[in-house]
């Protein structure tokens, strides 16, 4: 893919090249202090709290970016429950796998280690040979098997968090572009307008690229005839959002439907029978 053919949408609307001023030094700083995690243990009547503490928050940010990001509906905590499903290259295990390893191998050698010390090497030869092989099954059978981790709720209700916030910015774009049509306006016209109220959003370039992986028109796979912007009778809102958070966190169209789908049949809590 070239880059002029990526970029057209932009050259479209932006005729003076302006730069944005990441506030990456902030972040930069927030992240390093973010590496010093405190680990606490804490053993309730039926569970088990490892908590990982890192001593930075949005909220020691400055108060202008603050509102920036709250006013672009960027939360650090849908994102993070967004990455917990991604893997951090080809062929690795994705960080919820990873950090879900790390827990319970900390876990489960913490009571390897304890077992061993209470019963191996303090007994006769005979019988301390007998418990060696008794502690090397519990090893064995202890050891995490490969497999699929299941979807927390938590990730599941930020994607249902995400898909409402970007169903409004839909239904909104939608309006305008059936205003639009309704007086009579050419397409780059209306396309302008939708410009003027999402060009800051971080998946505007979805709404307006023609590129089939940046395309959120090209996502959508339901329809009869061609799926554009300025034809507001071949889309809806909600296909739209779906096509957004798809292209967002890199996932099918119906890899998202499916979600929401399991969100809409999962319980909040399940209460205990008596």
């Amino acid at each position: 893919m070239s880059e002029n053919s990526l970029d057209a949408w932009r050259s479209e609307f932006i005729r003076y090249p302006r730069s944005p001023r990441p506030a990456w030094k902030y972040i930069e700083d927030l992240l390093l202090r973010a590496g010093k995690p405190k680990i606490t243990f804490k053993e309730k009547t039926d569970h088990t709290l490892i908590m990982v503490r890192l001593p930075v928050s949005t909220n020691q940010l400055p108060k202008d970016l603050q509102k920036m990001y709250s006013s672009l509906g960027v939360r650090i905590k849908d994102t993070f429950y967004e990455m917990l499903a991604v893997a951090p290259r080809k062929g690795m295990s994705t960080f919820r796998s990873e950090l879900s390893k790390a827990v319970y191998n900390s876990y489960r050698h913490a009571w390897l280690h304890l077992e061993k010390e209470l019963y191996l090497g303090k007994s006769h030869p005979a019988v301390d040979a007998f418990l060696s092989k008794k502690w090397d099954t519990l090893w064995k059978n202890t050891t995490l098997r490969a497999g699929r981790q299941k979807k927390g709720r938590k990730e599941l209700v930020s994607t249902q968090s995400r898909f409402e916030q970007l169903l409004r910015v839909g239904e909104e774009i939608h309006s305008i572009v059936e205003n639009g049509v309704d007086r009579g306006l050419p397409p780059n016209e209306i396309r302008k307008i939708v410009y003027s109220r999402i060009s800051d959003a971080p998946w505007a370039e979805y709404v307006f690229s023609s590129q089939d992986n940046h395309c959120a028109w090209k996502k959508i796979p339901y329809g009869r005839r061609i799926i554009c912007l300025h034809d507001p009778g071949s889309w809806t809102p909600r296909q739209l959002a779906i096509a957004l958070l798809a292209l967002q966190s890199k996932k099918g169209y119906q890899t998202i439907e499916k979600k929401l789908a399991n969100f809409s049949h999962t319980p909040a809590k399940v209460s205990k029978r008596n």
